[in-house]
C-alpha cells in the first residue's frame, strides 16, 4: 500500500471515530460525505 493511502486510511478511521462521538445528524451527514470522498482518491491513486 502506498504512502497516500495509508495516510487516507488514517484519516478514514480518525474520521469514524469522531462521527461516532457525535450526535448532530447534519455534521455526521458531513462526515460520510468527506470519507465517501477521501474513499473516491483512494480508488483513483490505484485504479484496477
Amino acid at each position: 500500500m502506498c504512502e497516500k493511502c495509508r495516510d487516507l486510511d488514517q484519516r478514514i478511521e480518525r474520521y469514524n471515530r469522531i462521527a461516532q462521538g457525535i450526535t448532530d445528524q447534519w455534521t455526521v451527514d458531513r462526515i460520510k460525505l468527506l470519507i465517501d470522498e477521501m474513499r473516491n482518491q483512494k480508488a483513483q491513486l490505484h485504479p484496477s
